[in-house]
């Protein structure tokens, strides 16, 4: 058995020693030293999204929702009983509007941020007279949002680009509603006469499937991306992903020209405010029709290589639609600032990553006025 041996000289001295170490170390903690710890790990933020957008029931999230979006620390829940807890919480502004969603009845957490969030056009936007006060940011397509969420972006490839598909049609719109006092419904109506416009969706009586979208379009060169309101900094999934990524060539009406070239290359698409009359838009596409159209034929039947597809290669800083000349341009037609060539059609469209500016507590949600900017 082992033996341990009392401690002995500890006495009167040793108990005065340990009594100043004590209070040294209480002093020294009281004015805020203590010794260097390892850093804690920032703390995983829940962001509670009160009503999902579009949908009577919520989705399922996956504890790892941010981690597939490259969003560290990060907790995406619809749980409302989070509500107390959460770091932000989210409302889209469509169920608020069609009452379908009310707002939480419990006590709002102090110092908790609400976010009011649409990506509808002012004219499709009712019921903000009621919201104004509660909201401390805002999530949207405007570029002065405190959250910017467009509805698509540009990339550089990384690998090959995507083969051409090939051409057989003209121009292709996608239309679930139409209503004749719309801009895009009376220049649609002035332009048929002069250009070929195959006209799909439900208002057609053609209606497609989400999947049947894109191979429908694709043989077309052109497609009407036409927004059903003009309003700034609105250019939808009419403009990324029914035209770009179906490889057509859009043909814009929305904001202004200069708005579209924030987002793409400017001769990357045809907006309709480059020509005085509708006629003049109708027979530049003719002539830009046959620069593409021509050029295809010679390649896919004269020269009969048929098995083989051309492709166009991007690299970082140039215009994902090349081309040999100045600015990429390689002898096209110009009207206004609008310059295209057989190799100008696109190929490349990401979905928008949001963008989360710094922002101050409070801030209310614009008002009306300032939204119908």
């Amino acid at each position: 058995m082992l033996d341990v041996a009392p401690l002995r000289g500890v006495g009167r001295l040793g108990t005065l020693a340990g009594a100043a170490l004590l209070s040294t170390l209480w002093l020294l903690w009281q004015l805020g030293w203590a010794p260097a710890r390892v850093p804690a790990a920032p703390p995983t933020l829940t962001v509670l999204v009160w009503h999902w957008p579009f949908a009577d029931q919520p989705p399922e999230l996956s504890g790892d929702t941010c981690v597939r979006y490259g969003v560290a620390r990060c907790r995406l829940s619809t749980n409302r009983s989070l509500l107390a807890s959460a770091d932000v919480v989210v409302f889209h502004h469509r169920e608020l509007q069609s009452r379908r969603a009310r707002l939480p009845l419990a006590k709002r957490p102090r110092g908790q941020p609400w976010v009011w969030a649409s990506m509808e056009s002012p004219s499709h936007t009712r019921g903000l007279g009621r919201l104004g006060g509660i909201f401390n940011w805002v999530l949207s397509y405007r570029r002065d949002s405190d959250i910017f969420v467009p509805y698509g972006r540009l990339e550089p490839h990384a690998g090959p680009a995507p083969p051409l598909p090939p051409k057989s049609g003209t121009a292709a719109w996608v239309v679930s509603n139409l209503q004749e006092r719309q801009r895009r419904v009376q220049l649609y109506r002035q332009l048929a006469p002069h250009l070929r416009v195959d006209v799909f969706g439900r208002a057609s009586g053609r209606p497609l499937c989400a999947s049947c979208l894109l191979p429908t379009v694709a043989p077309y060169l052109f497609y009407l991306a036409f927004e059903n309101s003009q309003h700034r900094d609105y250019i939808t999934e009419k403009f990324w992903r029914n035209a770009l990524a179906a490889g057509t060539v859009p043909v814009v009406l929305g904001p202004p020209r200069a708005t579209y070239e924030a987002f793409a290359p400017a001769d990357a698409f045809v907006h309709v405010d480059d020509f005085g009359t509708v006629r003049e838009l109708a027979s530049f596409l003719w002539v830009l029709a046959f620069e593409i159209f021509i050029p295809l034929v010679l390649f896919f039947i004269l020269l009969g290589l048929r098995q083989k597809k051309p492709t166009i290669s991007v690299k970082e800083g140039e215009c994902p639609w090349g081309g040999g000349g100045a600015r990429g341009h390689g002898g096209g037609v110009r009207v206004g600032q609008a310059v295209l060539t057989a190799s100008h059609m696109p190929v490349l469209c990401a979905r928008g990553h949001t963008r989360v500016p710094a922002a101050t507590l409070p801030r209310a949600v614009p008002g009306r006025a300032s939204w119908l900017g």
